[in-house]
């Protein structure tokens, strides 16, 4: 053929090889770029070796988790994955229940449980989960229990005094010996209140009682008192004693009803209008007073009992019944008794003067048609403080000032930085 020669032979032959290298090389790169791209399958085609399950707490999400000794905790875990059903145990050492068997259904399903726990330390509380086919897995939580501190001590601040009046200064008189409309006689009232912090039972307000806390009374003085307006002798209009320059209610009447119990003026007035002293046998213990009755210092029938208290001291206000005691409850299965308590006025030192009585229920002439009880009273009662219309100068004030304190737990003894004062 024209033109062909051994040199053109050899040049075809050479490229020949050129391109069959060249494409067993492109043939190796293919290859060996599919090899490293098929994923790894160590089943042997099969899907993939079982992973087995998964746990996690999910309650509480603290974690390390504080708590105090005594409360309640309440764990709560899931397990996945896996093969269910689940066996679980909690293992809770340090608590009320240190292992805790349970079981979960399905994957994703929960279980919980709730403890206490009763020392100080630190725990490690663990969820473990097997699921059919053996395989386990497990969560923790590190829980430190530890005491609570103990509450702030108590202040008056958290506290709240209410004090009233009741009956007072109506009436009353300077002279006992013609007529007499009322005696020297005030009744105050009051309920200590410990404040509340919040709405559940635990937290509301709450009335304390005779058990809690006692109440005193005491005189006192105040400059916006208007009795210091027409006052012209003194600065202060304090008063704390009823003695003999402010009325004979106290005096000797130079009568003596019973022997060795000569009477006041102010006793013989109001010895009417108590019961003989038939009534002693309503006394604990009983006493038989009959021997008083038709002697020669009361030779017509029987005297009042009052003269059993006589001779009255001054600052000493009238025996007072307690009228629970007196009137007992229907059913309450408890015979009539006469308890009486005498109130008194602080005197020239000014001493603080407890209330005599706490009145849970209170008796209202019951012994009447129209009489009944108040149920819930919860107040501390000072019956008949035998206080006058004079202050300690000889004026007229007809309105006299007092303190009403509470001697409460909120600062320890009884001194006058305890006091609650209204």
């Amino acid at each position: 053929m024209a033109g062909w020669n051994a040199s053109n032979r050899t040049s075809v032959v050479r490229n020949k090889v050129y391109l069959h290298l060249l494409c067993s090389c492109l043939l190796l790169l293919l290859s060996g770029s599919a090899l490293a791209a098929k994923p790894t399958d160590p089943g042997g085609g099969g899907g993939g070796k079982d992973k087995g399950p998964s746990c996690t707490i999910i309650e509480p999400a603290a974690d390390p988790l504080e708590v105090n000794s005594g409360d309640l905790v309440s764990f709560a875990a899931t397990a996945e994955n896996g093969t269910a059903p689940y066996d679980v145990i909690w293992s809770l050492p340090g608590s009320d229940q240190t292992e805790v068997q349970d079981s979960i259904a399905s994957s994703g399903g929960s279980s919980s449980v709730t403890v206490s726990y009763l020392a100080d330390n630190t725990y490690t509380a663990t969820f473990s989960a097997t699921d059919s086919k053996g395989q386990s897995c497990t969560d923790t939580r590190s829980v430190v229990v530890g005491s609570a501190p103990p509450p702030p001590p108590p202040t008056a601040a958290n506290y709240s005094i209410l004090a009233v009046n009741d009956l007072g200064m109506h009436c009353a008189d300077l002279d006992y010996q013609v007529f007499s409309i009322l005696p020297p006689f005030n009744v105050v009232h009051a309920q200590v209140i410990e404040r509340g912090t919040g709405d559940t039972p635990e937290t509301l307000p709450k009335i304390l009682t005779n058990a809690d806390v006692d109440v005193v009374y005491s005189a006192t003085s105040s400059d916006l008192d208007p009795a210091l307006e027409i006052i012209t002798n003194t600065s202060v209009s304090i008063n704390t004693t009823s003695d003999s320059t402010k009325t004979n209610f106290w005096d000797p009447s130079g009568t003596t009803q019973i022997a060795s119990h000569p009477n006041t003026i102010g006793g013989l007035a109001y010895a009417p209008l108590y019961p003989s002293v038939l009534a002693g046998a309503l006394l604990d213990p009983p006493a038989d007073l009959s021997g008083f009755c038709d002697t020669p210092e009361f030779p017509e029938g029987c005297p009042s009992i009052l003269n059993v208290f006589e001779s009255l001291a001054y600052d000493t206000g009238l025996p007072v019944p307690d009228l629970h005691a007196l009137f007992p409850a229907e059913g309450s299965g408890l015979a009539a008794k006469l308890v009486v308590a005498q109130q008194h006025m602080p005197g020239s030192f000014n001493v603080p003067q407890h209330f005599d009585r706490f009145d849970v229920d209170l008796p209202f002439f019951v012994n009447f048609p129209f009489g009944y009880t108040v149920f819930n009273a919860n107040w501390f009662a000072a019956d008949g403080i035998p206080i006058l219309p004079i202050d300690d100068a000889g004026n007229e004030n007809a309105y006299p000032l007092m303190r009403v304190q509470a001697i409460g737990p909120w600062n320890g003894p009884s001194t006058s930085s305890s006091f609650l004062t209204r």
